[in-house]
């Protein structure tokens, strides 16, 4: 008989192997490939979480413009109530503001402006090395200066200049405008102030390079050319001067080779003369000339005082420039020389005799509501 073989060939074992293996890698590829069980798993988890997050936008989009229609058509503000403040008040009116009221954080209430240096903000006026200190004074009468009755927002004046404060030199110019604000924002935090403003400002030169500044958690600021501009509908645009037989234009550009004022020295003013291009951004006007009823009580808020307002510009020629902060002189809103620029050194300009207040304004709150005025006959406000 013959004998019969058991077990399997060592081709078969091999075979059986290789197909195992096959199997293996077509079941890992399944699993975790490029278009595995995995990654398609993820996918879809990933899938489905924007599509709910595009979901939740249209939800929200959809109940806004759901709000909107509720609150009057077009996505408009709701009809102010009767007693709100900004449809009770006229434009010159009193409002019974305090800016000490509600706060407890007394540090606010006031601020030193240092002299500073060319790196750090200050005023340049040396006359008082330890800088000048301005506290809230608690009597100013406060005025409405603009309203508006479809956000409820009312803007408030002081009555009078207050305080008076010294600016000087380079440094007084670099940092005109955020000394200015820094004082007048000590008055923006009262009872029914706006804290949830924010207010610009530009500091440094403007060849060299300006800086964005910022006033947060108050509603105060200073007063501005721009604010006054846009009362008396003056336009800079279009002012011209005439010097020396040439006719200068607001905005024309001049080449020079001048000292000028710069953040980069501890007195503010260049080391050298550099060539720039400076742009014509100083100009005057008579208030008369555009708010001509002169017995109105905008035009007496306005300039029946002389104030500092937080702007500058320059007066540039082919020989030299000026760095002007601007103020109201009487009847006038007009720049005035903190420095100067020419071939040989940069000159600062006595200020002394320019010593003069600020005049701080104050947003209230849209809600600000009032029922009656106040012996005094100052409008009353209420949240």
């Amino acid at each position: 008989m013959k004998k019969q073989s058991k077990g399997i060939t060592l081709i078969a074992l091999v075979i059986t192997i290789i197909v195992l293996l096959i199997l293996a890698g077509i079941t890992i590829n399944l699993t975790i490939g490029q278009r595995g069980i995995l990654n398609r798993a993820q996918e879809a988890g990933r899938n489905y979480q924007e599509a709910a997050k595009r979901e939740d936008e249209q939800l929200t989009n959809f109940l806004k413009e759901t709000d909107d229609i509720i609150d009057g058509l077009g996505g408009q503000s709701k009809p102010l109530p009767e007693n709100a403040l900004a449809k009770k008040v006229e434009i010159g009116d009193y409002v019974a503001y305090n800016p000490k009221a509600g706060v407890t954080d007394e540090s606010k209430l006031s601020y030193t402006s240092p002299v500073g240096t060319g790196s750090s903000h200050g005023n340049g006026y040396t006359d008082i090395p330890e800088g000048q200190t301005f506290t809230v004074e608690e009597n100013t009468k406060w005025r409405v200066l603009s309203k508006d009755e479809t956000t409820g927002e009312v803007v408030l004046i002081s009555e009078a200049p207050m305080h008076q404060f010294g600016m000087d030199g380079a440094i007084g110019y670099l940092y005109f405008e955020q000394e200015l604000n820094e004082i007048c924002k000590i008055y923006g935090y009262g009872k029914g102030a706006n804290t949830s403003k924010t207010f610009t400002y530009e500091t440094g030169d403007t060849v060299e390079g300006l800086t964005k500044g910022r006033i947060t958690g108050s509603g105060g600021r200073s007063i501005t050319a721009e604010d006054i501009n846009k009362i008396t509908k003056y336009d800079p645009s279009t002012f011209t001067d005439e010097f020396n037989g040439i006719i200068d234009r607001y905005g024309d550009s001049y080449t020079h080779t001048i000292f000028y004022p710069t953040k980069a020295t501890q007195n503010g003013a260049s080391t050298s003369a550099t060539e720039r291009t400076d742009k014509f951004t100083a100009y005057y006007y008579q208030g008369s000339e555009y708010l001509t009823d002169t017995t109105s009580v905008i035009y007496q808020i306005l300039f029946e005082n002389g104030y500092w307002v937080a702007s500058r510009g320059v007066e540039a020629r082919f020989e030299g420039a000026g760095f002007y902060g601007f103020f109201v002189a009487g009847p006038y809103v007009q720049p005035y020389g903190l420095c100067s620029g020419g071939p040989d050194k940069l000159v600062v300009n006595d200020v002394d005799d320019v010593v003069v207040g600020v005049r701080p304004v104050v947003y209230l709150k849209s809600n600000i509501q009032t029922s009656a005025k106040d012996a005094s006959g100052a409008w009353i406000i209420s949240e």
